[in-house]
């Protein structure tokens, strides 16, 4: 198939600025800004899903999906259950996700990325300085943040315990389901020898009739 048949040409508009981006973003990819454009473009409308219909009709045969549509499909399982605004939530920070993993390649090929996390590091110690000053010339202040702070502590130690315990429950859930498919098999087995038994034993009362008519 030739590109005249692949692809159909149009004019776009675009601001200035958001030409300039694109193409430094291209650079820096080396390739061309078609290219870019068309990259941004399939990540916006994600991985082909024609075969997905076919799931959700027969989902007793998820082997129909491969690779990125059964990743399309637990996301959005996982997203079906969130709220309308945690789903907005999560759609900007997906989106600035984006944007700094395009700035962070950017700006490694540029040679700076040393150079930003030292001055963040910079901007870090500064801030915390500022608020340490703060807090020692407003004690009432400081007691709150450290009240606060130890219940933080409390609830991160649960949130381990937690975490702990639902690992063991899924470890718990893994060896089950080993059990489970090992005792399938067994029972898989022995139906099929079940089966043969009977079947030989069909035969051979068979033979015997054909012996008695025989004499």
């Amino acid at each position: 198939m030739s590109d005249d048949d692949r692809y159909r040409r149009f004019n776009l508009r675009i601001p200035k600025d958001l030409y300039a981006r694109l193409m430094e973003a291209a650079d820096v990819r080396s390739h061309s800004m078609n290219a870019e454009i068309i990259q941004r473009l399939e990540s916006t409308h994600g991985p082909q899903i024609a075969d997905i219909g076919a799931f959700v009709v027969d989902p007793s045969n998820p082997d129909r999906m491969v690779g990125d549509q059964k990743s399309l499909v637990r996301a959005v399982s996982y997203y079906a259950r969130m709220d309308a605004e945690r789903i907005s939530r999560t759609r900007r920070r997906l989106l600035v996700d984006t944007w700094a993993l395009d700035e962070l390649e950017r700006i490694e090929k540029a040679g700076l990325l040393n150079t930003l996390l030292e001055s963040l590091a910079q901007e870090e110690e500064r801030e915390f300085k500022e608020r340490t000053d703060w807090l020692d010339r407003h004690p009432g202040d400081r007691e709150k943040l450290e009240r606060q702070d130890a219940e933080l502590k409390k609830i991160n130690e649960e949130i381990s315990i937690l975490r702990e315990e639902q690992e063991t429950l899924r470890e718990h859930l893994r060896e089950f389901r080993r059990k489970k498919t090992n005792i399938e098999r067994h029972k898989t087995l022995a139906i099929y020898q079940i089966e043969r038994d009977r079947l030989a034993e069909q035969v051979k009362e068979a033979e015997r009739d054909d012996s008695k008519l025989d004499d």
